[in-house]
């Protein structure tokens, strides 16, 4: 089934306002003060083997049929004296560049205690070292030779405003099997059947007669008044989607709401992030999943399952960082409309309406905005 925009009467069709921006890459600075300090006596080295075997399986394409083939690898081991000789010939080389006095603190005594000590707090008795393991020990001394150590940032410096439509939104589908297996449901009334393509159409009819489906498959709307979005069919990808839909085509809710669509995953109102993962900084982009237009105002929906409100992920914190950012910038560079921002779980959800339904959703702050507003306050853009 295709999910796509139409002209319905009345026309549910809105304007969305984007920013271009143009991504700047900008290197931070931070001198190394003084001479580096090797306080823990060891380096952390990896699990190592001399030879290992490896297995293959081989698979027919045509019998399925499957065969293994094990393998002997060697690696190549250097000794502690050649790891050892290696780092201090460095050494000297960076104090006479440098002045500094490493080869004195750090003697080749010392260096193959240092060796000797990491191989023993990963099993190894004998003194080899692996290939991998040699160049993290010289990857620990390369700090000695840096000046300065960098950071690498991303700024996004805006252009212009670049106004859309709701009914620009991309086309995007959900299987009958989707429905069926997965916890997805499929949001449609009369209209739909008359502004459906043949095959979309016959799916729905199918699914209205399928009673396999379960429960949660789809949700007719029986008052086409209800459902207004300019969405041929509506597909909630989760419980929580779901919820917060049937309660955006209440009776009461839809009263307020003038226009409301469900965005893609991708490639319609995209929004790029940055979050940590471990030691590295990842980039994304991301859709919010809702637009609302009441009056002069788009209130924007990002909705997650509740479990967040306890441990937000830091991707969702990157993502509510940009987010939050970029909405301040737009409100900024344009009035036709006041977009107003709002990660939502479903414990929020009723109190969330009614903020919409008194017209007061310009100071709406569920838990979630709080937790994660307090990490945006404490953080340093990226």
């Amino acid at each position: 089934m295709r999910v796509y925009p139409v002209n319905k009467t009345p026309n549910y069709d809105f304007i969305l306002h984007r920013i271009d921006y143009t991504k700047i890459q900008e290197v931070q600075e931070f001198p190394s003060k003084g001479e580096y300090e090797f306080t823990k006596g060891y380096i952390a080295l990896a699990s190592q083997r001399e030879e290992l075997e490896k297995e293959t399986v081989y698979s027919r394409a045509t019998t399925s049929e499957r065969r293994t083939k094990r393998t002997l690898i060697q690696y190549q081991m250097f000794t502690v004296d050649e790891v050892a000789e290696h780092v201090y010939r460095k050494l000297n080389a960076i104090d006479v560049e440098e002045e500094t006095n490493y080869s004195e603190r750090y003697n080749f005594e010392w260096l193959k205690d240092l060796i000797r000590n990491s191989l023993r707090r990963i099993g190894e008795s004998r003194d080899l070292v692996s290939e991998e393991n040699r160049q993290r020990i010289q990857k620990a001394f390369g700090v000695l030779h840096r000046k300065s150590s960098y950071t690498v940032r991303y700024r996004m410096m805006p252009n212009v405003i670049v106004p859309i439509r709701a009914t620009d939104r991309p086309r995007d589908s959900v299987g009958i099997s989707a429905l069926r297996h997965n916890d997805c449901t499929i949001f449609f009334d009369d209209n739909s059947f008359k502004h459906c393509d043949e095959e979309t159409r016959a799916a729905l009819q199918e699914i209205l007669h399928d009673e396999s489906l379960p429960r949660s498959a789809y949700h007719k709307v029986d008052n086409t008044y209800l459902f207004k979005t300019p969405l041929n069919i509506v597909i909630a990808d989760h419980k929580p989607e779901r919820d917060f839909i049937r309660r955006i085509i209440s009776l009461e809710n839809a009263a307020v709401i003038d226009a409301w669509m469900k965005s893609t995953d991708r490639n319609f109102y995209s929004i790029e992030y940055a979050w940590r993962k471990g030691e590295h900084m990842k980039r994304g982009t991301f859709n919010p999943d809702f637009f609302i237009k009441v009056g002069s105002s788009i209130v924007v929906v990002e909705i997650k399952g509740d479990e967040e409100l306890y441990e937000p992920s830091e991707e969702n914190k990157g993502k509510y960082k940009a987010a939050k950012q970029h909405f301040r910038l737009l409100n900024d560079k344009q009035n036709e409309y006041v977009y107003q921002l709002t990660f939502l779980t479903p414990k929020d959800y009723d109190l969330f309406f009614r903020f919409l339904r008194e017209r007061n959703y310009s100071s709406f702050v569920s838990n979630l905005d709080a937790v994660l507003n307090n990490d945006y306050i404490n953080s340093d853009c990226i």
